[in-house]
């Protein structure tokens, strides 16, 4: 699977990267989800250009289909 993996913003660091990532497999409470839409708001900008108060993490909005729930409470 290809996976773009946000880390968090700080001072030093912009990381953003896309990277191939092992299939991941949802635990207990969670849902395995494909975004299908990402947003772009004024959150992420304050994150990227360091306007934003602490370490922040981009990508805050999204569409997605559920891949994949355990619990069965979402239809993929």
């Amino acid at each position: 699977m290809k996976a773009a993996r946000a880390y968090p913003i700080t001072e030093h660091t912009t990381d953003l990267r896309v990277e191939w990532i092992e299939d991941p497999t949802p635990g207990a409470g969670e849902v395995l989800v494909q975004v299908t839409a990402a947003g772009v708001t004024r959150w992420d900008h304050n994150a990227a250009t360091g306007s934003g108060a602490g370490p922040l993490t981009l990508g805050a909005e999204g569409a997605c289909v559920v891949v994949a729930d355990p619990a069965g409470r979402w239809a993929p």
